[in-house]
């Protein structure tokens, strides 16, 4: 296509990105500014197939939606959930061909330049990227191998892993970023937030645990107070004892002991029904006795 011919009518719906003048039909991201959007076709080159196979690349476009031009375009195995920032830097999860436990994780500047390339022997459970290009993560399933579980943060400045962990806290309803002072930050429903810092540790565990005890999700309740009780329980506070025990009460309240998937682990999680928490409570009245 040369400079002054006419570009192709780009037509966004809820879900698909269209350019109907070279048959292109794909999924796509839009960046918040508006101006980019990546899309991707996760099948071989004649539509035949899609998802899971052994050959037959896909293909990924970046479009300037301001333009109508095509700023980057390529082909990888199985391209998945894209992403796009303000400037037009772009990521793109590839998932590989076959059945291994395995995934790249790309990340391309507007003109199509790498700037990130990490092959994982796991695959990738998600990935995102900041609204002004500067960083980037993905997160990793489970795998037999080193790349189980792994949470990874990119500087798109340098190209280079800030960080590569297997983090003990690890779960949020949303991740954003911070760029000016190169954190990630993890918003719990109904609990608040936690951030991971540059170097790949949590700022302030006490915080984490606020927010997950705090959180509208029973189960996140439930399994971070069995986490807090399982460490040193003499240095528990008696009115954090007391708050693990009214957010295990909750916790059940709000669903934990209707529902069958998860009965198991609330009855465990029952107060009084563990030595750890009948200590607990022992504690607590003697606390009260002792008050004047």
């Amino acid at each position: 296509m040369t400079k002054d011919a006419p570009q192709p009518i780009v037509e966004l719906s809820n879900t698909l990105l269209c350019i109907y003048a070279i048959e292109w039909s794909g999924l796509f991201k839009k960046s918040r500014n508006r101006k980019w959007a990546v899309s991707w076709r996760d099948n071989t080159p004649n539509g035949s197939r899609g998802g899971h196979r052994e050959s037959g690349e896909g293909r990924y476009l970046l479009v300037n939606l301001s333009t109508g031009a095509f700023a980057a375009q390529g082909s990888l195995p199985r391209p998945n959930q894209g992403q796009v920032a303000d400037n037009g830097t772009f990521s793109i999860e590839d998932w590989h061909f076959g059945s291994h436990l395995s995934g790249t994780f790309h990340v391309f500047s507007a003109d199509g330049t790498p700037i990130v390339l990490r092959t994982f022997t796991a695959n990738i459970l998600e990935s995102g990227l900041s609204r002004n290009g500067k960083l980037a993560y993905c997160i990793t399933a489970n795998s037999p191998t080193e790349d189980v579980g792994k949470l990874t943060l990119f500087d798109l400045t340098t190209g280079h892993i800030l960080f590569s962990v297997r983090p003990r806290r690890f779960g949020a309803d949303t991740i954003e970023f911070d760029e000016k002072h190169r954190q990630l930050v993890f918003k719990v429903s109904g609990g608040g937030e936690y951030r991971y810092g540059a170097d790949g540790v949590i700022l302030d565990e006490h915080r984490a645990d606020d927010a997950f005890l705090n959180s509208s999700d029973y189960s996140a309740v439930s399994l971070s107070a069995e986490s807090m009780l399982k460490g040193d329980f003499s240095l528990l506070t008696t009115e954090k004892g007391q708050e693990i025990l009214e957010a295990l009460i909750r916790a059940r309240r709000i669903g934990a002991d209707v529902n069958p998937a998860w009965k198991p682990t609330a009855l465990k999680s029952k107060a009084w029904h563990t030595k750890p928490y009948h200590r607990l409570r022992r504690r607590l009245h003697a606390t009260r006795r002792r008050s004047p």
